[in-house]
């Protein structure tokens, strides 16, 4: 969730929105929110049949049904927030909550669970751009490299699930190892869509690249070990490395 909108914020005020990365920002972590929201209430039997306790609604510290009025409070302020930053813009940013809500409520034990983080991480530099003056899709690697980053995510969030009787979408489905390999692959392949997609990569673009194939390595390395959480900050950590190399080498979107 912080690091979503972490991420619309930078490309936001490196796209040049200026003042309307605010509005940005809060669309995105509305959107979150609601996802997030909805996902606990939908998966809140099955953690109760597994008995885990890590969950507030499970753990007693919030009504289920306080949960579903927050949701649609969170929903409502989505679409508020996202028309603000204009139509084009909103009905991209609508359409990446809706597939987040189709992975909760219907995708995510199937094969095709890691569909909607391709196609909703894609959509996100297509809501800054969008919401600029001057409304305008972005260029093709930056959609690219958040699909790669979106489906690098899913496998490794997906790790501490796997072999727990968790619903399976497709890391389950295929196993903690090639989860974490198939990870390793989509983030190095995303970070080098972001080094040299936009052209000429520079010393700060490569110096990222070199980095994220180091974190790319720990992955494997964690997930053998059972650090699945800490497989996971690599990924985000990737992610990071990543934007900061693109904004230091002085590009944009």
């Amino acid at each position: 969730m912080a690091a979503v909108t972490a991420a619309a914020v930078i490309l936001s005020l490196a796209a040049g929105r200026g003042a309307g990365t605010l509005v940005a920002g809060a669309a995105v972590l509305a959107g979150q929110l609601f996802t997030g929201w909805t996902n606990d209430l939908h998966d809140a039997e099955l953690d109760r049949s597994q008995g885990r306790r890590d969950k507030p609604i499970l753990a007693g510290e919030i009504e289920a049904a306080s949960v579903r009025t927050a949701a649609a409070g969170a929903l409502v302020a989505t679409v508020v927030l996202s028309l603000a930053n204009g139509i084009p813009a909103a009905a991209v940013h609508l359409v990446a909550v809706a597939v987040a809500a189709a992975y909760n409520l219907a995708l995510k034990p199937s094969v095709a669970s890691v569909a909607p983080y391709a196609l909703a991480f894609a959509l996100l530099p297509c809501f800054v751009t969008l919401g600029l003056p001057a409304q305008r899709w972005p260029p093709a690697w930056a959609p690219l490299a958040g699909a790669l980053l979106g489906a690098a995510a899913h496998f490794t969030q997906s790790l501490p699930d796997i072999g727990k009787q968790r619903e399976g979408g497709l890391p389950a489905r295929i196993g903690a190892g090639p989860s974490a390999l198939a990870a390793a692959a989509l983030l190095l392949a995303a970070v080098a869509v972001i080094t040299f997609g936009p052209g000429r990569p520079g010393p700060f673009a490569i110096a990222a690249l070199v980095v994220a194939a180091g974190l790319a390595a720990a992955i494997l390395v964690l997930a053998a070990l059972g650090r699945f959480t800490a497989a996971f900050r690599a990924t985000l950590a990737i992610a990071a490395v990543a934007v900061a190399g693109f904004l230091a080498s002085g590009r944009s979107l």
